[in-house]
């Protein structure tokens, strides 16, 4: 398990670690979690994508499935 406070240190991570699943928040500094997703499924599209949220924006999840090719959108 590799934990990561921002998108820009998972993205590091990631260069440098092979990771299966990615469990993101949506609401992150400096980047949201539905972009950040996008960016995995571009660059590792094998990886599964899992958004966390503790709010139900239904843009936000039309946009993760959508967008990011998500696997499920969880509500806090």
């Amino acid at each position: 398990i590799l934990t990561a406070s921002d998108a820009e240190s998972a993205r590091a991570a990631m260069e440098q670690h092979a990771v299966a699943v990615i469990l993101c928040d949506q609401r992150m500094p400096g980047l949201s979690g539905v972009a950040f997703l996008q960016e995995a499924r571009e660059r590792w599209p094998e990886t599964v994508r899992i958004i966390i949220s503790g709010y139900a924006d239904s843009e936000d999840i039309i946009t993760g499935i959508n967008e990011a090719g998500i696997f499920q959108y969880v509500l806090k």
